[in-house]
């Protein structure tokens, strides 16, 4: 079962819902889970499985150190 939310289907976790799990981790931007941001953001992807009734977590890590002057720039 999936949460509320839409998972875009440019996104690793949309792979590994659809059963294609021959890796964790890959480089993507938040704004395909987050629209409303300024400007692309890059980001890695992970995906934890935590090993029991089909459950597992995704990670956004931003690979931008200082995420609020980075959208800053745009206003």
């Amino acid at each position: 079962m999936y949460s509320k939310t839409n998972i875009h289907p440019n996104t690793l976790t949309y792979e590994y819902i659809n059963g294609k799990r021959d890796k964790d981790t890959a480089e993507t931007v938040l704004n395909l889970w987050h629209s409303r941001l300024p400007k692309e953001v890059p980001a890695i992807e992970s995906v934890v499985d935590l090993g029991y009734n089909g459950k597992y977590v995704t990670l956004l890590t931003p690979l931008v150190p200082y995420l609020d002057e980075y959208l800053s720039d745009v206003e």
